[in-house]
């Protein structure tokens, strides 16, 4: 686990703006003490077009069984192009010990920066 998210330089919030980079904000306490509830970070959505994910990474990924809602997890394991997917904070987490390993097309960034 990382021990800290880096905070938005100059170039993270021309990259927002010229909508190369998205933002979210963290809801809830899932992801604590990586992220606080109303965190907002950015995401490259672009990360893994040339590249898979990587054990650790902190995604942005679709919940699988409600379309409308985005998740902020860490991968903690990796099978044959699927994901598990879980919380820093597991007591407080919805993740991949609820529903299961997540498919790669639900997975849609990287998040790069805490902004700030």
């Amino acid at each position: 686990m990382s021990p800290k998210l880096r905070n938005s330089h100059v170039k993270d919030l021309l990259s927002w703006l010229l909508r190369r980079l998205h933002r979210f904000e963290v809801i809830g306490d899932s992801m604590q003490p990586f992220l606080q509830s109303h965190d907002q970070i950015l995401a490259d959505l672009n990360a893994y077009r040339k590249t898979s994910p990587h054990l650790g990474d902190v995604i942005v990924c679709q919940h699988p069984y409600i379309p409308q809602t985005y998740l902020i997890k860490r991968i903690i394991k990796i099978s044959n192009q699927h994901y598990f997917i879980q919380g820093d904070h597991p007591v407080e987490s919805t993740d991949s010990r609820s529903f299961g390993l997540i498919s790669r097309n639900l997975i849609l960034g990287k998040v790069i920066c805490r902004l700030f």
